[in-house]
């Protein structure tokens, strides 16, 4: 699978939609990246994975302020989904405390 196939298939091209999926994919993956750096090149580890979920969330909340209106609102839909998915995480992880520590 590469970049083609994900824009070809999971992001609707053309359009205020994919600008908007593209522009929340790209903070994602921006965070992923900063995050395997400071491990990579600093010996900085995350003390566990929902510290890097809450940075993603942190940016998300850093560049809403900077959309319009109709852009902020989308971004408050996704930022509720994703709002959804760490809370579901953080659940998850409860049921296994020994796993408390990432590294």
């Amino acid at each position: 699978m590469g970049v083609h196939d994900l824009l070809e298939g999971w992001v609707p091209l053309g359009g205020k939609e994919s600008i908007r999926i593209i522009f929340m994919l790209a903070i994602v993956l921006w965070d992923i990246w900063n995050t395997r750096n400071k491990i990579a090149i600093e010996g900085v580890f995350p003390r566990n994975p929902t510290d890097v979920l809450h940075k993603i969330y942190a940016y998300f909340q850093r560049w809403r302020v900077l959309l319009k209106g109709e852009d902020q609102a989308k971004l408050d839909t996704g930022m509720a989904q994703v709002r959804v998915w760490m809370e579901a995480f953080m659940e998850k992880r409860r049921d296994y405390p020994h796993l408390e520590d990432f590294m």
